[in-house]
């Protein structure tokens, strides 16, 4: 995230002082992309301790 602000703050065609705002409120949200692929990787390690449950159940 720094290496973003500071690239940023040294362009020479500058960003509106709004523009950082919304930039800067938005660093601690995440997007509906970010909660997804969230919920995708929970279901998936769910899947996989309940594969290898099973596994060590048939052993």
């Amino acid at each position: 995230m720094d290496e973003v602000l500071n690239a940023l703050d040294d362009r020479w065609d500058s960003m509106a002082d709004y523009m950082m705002e919304e930039i800067m409120t938005g660093a601690d949200s995440l997007g509906n992309k970010e909660l997804l692929e969230s919920r995708i990787r929970s279901y998936r390690h769910q899947r996989n301790l309940a594969y290898n449950e099973l596994v060590g159940i048939k052993q």
